[in-house]
């Protein structure tokens, strides 16, 4: 390997296997913190100084907010602003899709269409009649974007929304549609997968 790998802020690899090195780290995080979030820093210190004065519920608090500060600056001490970046992006762009998930077909397709409805279903046909709604083949994302949009306005998209809804039931309770869904997951990861450069 041609690169050394070093690390930000003045400090070594070898600083994360001593004890000096790791109070050297805690300082440099402290000392960005209270750059980056004065309230949130003295609240750190105040914790620290007492741990015993701080309930549970704000200790909890604490450590939620912290993370977010925490992550920055381990990302900064690597150095791996740009590919964490990348994949805060991909995560953003499949965040319909986990939401589709929870909020639509687990909530309501599997709930409105019991197994025993959702194998009378035609699992292609409602394939056939969505396509042309989602502009395209259907996909795992593009079923979660369009169905995402439907909900944001379901007054207008009543028609649509029940025959995604079908499908969800279909592709959830069938062993027909579950092998469906397995192929289109395959295919999500396959595109979601980093280009190689």
């Amino acid at each position: 390997m041609s690169e050394r790998l070093s690390l930000a802020f003045g400090l070594k690899f070898e600083d994360l296997y001593c004890r000096h090195g790791l109070a050297r780290l805690d300082g440099c995080f402290v000392e960005v913190l209270k750059r980056r979030n004065t309230e949130l820093h003295n609240r750190l210190m105040a914790g620290r100084a007492a741990p015993d004065e701080l309930a549970a519920k704000a200790y909890s608090d604490l450590i939620v907010e912290l993370a977010a500060e925490l992550d920055d600056f381990i990302t900064a001490l690597f150095g791996i602003t740009r590919e964490v970046e990348a994949l805060r992006q991909r995560h953003d762009t499949l965040a319909p899709l986990y939401a589709v998930k929870r909020l639509f077909v687990q909530r309501r397709a599997a709930k409105k269409y019991a197994p025993d409805q959702a194998a009378s279903f035609d699992g292609q046909a409602l394939r056939a009649e969505l396509e042309p709604l989602f502009g395209g083949e259907l996909t795992e994302l593009r079923f979660a974007e369009r169905v995402d949009a439907w909900m944001k306005a379901e007054a207008e998209h009543a028609a649509p929304l029940d025959l995604a809804a079908r499908y969800a039931a279909w592709a959830t309770h069938t062993a027909q549609g579950q092998h469906w869904q397995i192929l289109l997951q395959k295919s999500l990861v396959r595109e979601a997968r980093p280009r190689r450069r």
